[in-house]
């Protein structure tokens, strides 16, 4: 670009057309004729024109009037001097022109590449307590008085003789002798609270490989219309 001048990097393609064309040395290149999406077409010249497919992306700068290519004027006729538009090969990913000379072809063959980042996502993770129910059984001892009979023989007949004389001859069919208190233990059901046990809850980072797949697009360059040679 042109030191001291006003050109700007927007370029209006739709305004360029008919305006005058520069090399990076204030060179002569011609007039734009013709703009399309991989090159512009600049002719010089008025009898013998000379004819210039020269990349868009090698366009810097504009101010309105003229047209600023980043090449100087010998590299515009060693590179871009034809008689007829270029054979492009075009990204289909990206758009990048091929450069062609006289003996050379340079075509750029895109390829999609598969970046991995990470970003960091949270959830809640709640602690719940919650109450259930089980049957506990426990054996217990229990102790009751019991009665139970003896019969003891008497020990001679003097002591027969003073009980039956002292038994009337009228005996009842039923007597009550004596009240006894018979202690019985019967069990007695209480229950508390108490703790049983600590939860501690911990957090630990762990870590696990997945495998991500994607499908990856590529571009192949082949020759047709060449005769095979045997």
């Amino acid at each position: 670009m042109l030191e001291g001048s006003s050109y700007s990097g927007n370029i209006d393609w739709n305004d360029i057309l008919k305006k005058e064309a520069r090399g990076i040395n204030n060179e002569d290149l011609g007039e734009v004729q013709e703009v399309t999406q991989d090159y512009v077409l600049v002719e010089k010249g008025l009898i013998n024109r000379e004819r210039f497919y020269i990349p868009r992306d090698l366009a810097v700068g504009y101010n309105g009037t003229i047209l600023i290519f980043n090449i100087s004027a010998e590299e515009a006729n060693k590179k871009f001097l034809r008689d007829s538009p270029p054979v492009l090969s075009t990204s289909q990913f990206i758009g990048k022109d091929a450069t062609i000379t006289d003996d050379l072809t340079i075509v750029p063959v895109m390829a999609e590449r598969l970046d991995i980042t990470k970003k960091e996502t949270s959830q809640d993770a709640k602690i719940i307590k919650e109450s259930i129910t089980e049957i506990k059984t426990v054996e217990v001892q229990l102790a009751r008085d019991e009665l139970y009979i003896e019969t003891r023989a008497m020990a001679n007949k003097n002591e027969q003789q003073a009980v039956d004389s002292s038994v009337q001859s009228d005996i009842p069919t039923q007597e009550e002798v004596v009240a006894l208190f018979l202690r019985t233990e019967v069990p007695e059901v209480l229950k508390h609270n108490h703790i049983k046990e600590e939860i501690v809850v911990k957090k630990k980072t762990s870590t696990n490989t997945e495998s991500i797949s994607e499908e990856l697009r590529s571009e192949r360059v082949s020759i047709e219309g060449e005769d095979e040679q045997e």
